[in-house]
């Protein structure tokens, strides 16, 4: 069965999806996947750029990384009112380039 992995901050009550989550026959995880489920995320080095925002917007806050087994996610998200936050990867979509430290203007 299918299991879903989803990043959430709980002093702001958001969350991000992180997509299908791999795993191994021992069942540890080793990525997420994620198909046409996320059309905006069809590389994974973007995935990675909205993880890493996501986390820089939440620094000193207390993180959740989980799965949606057991409706575990839907009942904490019904229960604490969290709000859907993937809207971070329009921030990442519009994030400038990361400047060159060999840039001679900078120098």
């Amino acid at each position: 069965m299918a299991r879903y992995g989803y990043l959430c901050c709980k002093e702001c009550r958001e969350y991000i999806f992180l997509g299908k989550w791999l795993r191994s026959e021992d069942d540890r995880g080793f990525g997420f996947w994620h198909g046409s489920l996320s059309p905006e995320v069809r590389d994974g080095l973007l995935l990675g750029r909205k993880a890493l925002r996501f986390v820089a917007r939440h620094m000193d806050h207390d993180l959740l990384a989980m799965s949606d087994e057991g409706g575990r996610a839907d009942s904490i998200w019904d229960t604490n009112q969290y709000v859907k936050a993937d809207d971070v990867y329009d921030e990442v979509a519009a994030a400038p380039e990361p400047v060159s430290w060999s840039d001679p203007e900078r120098e």
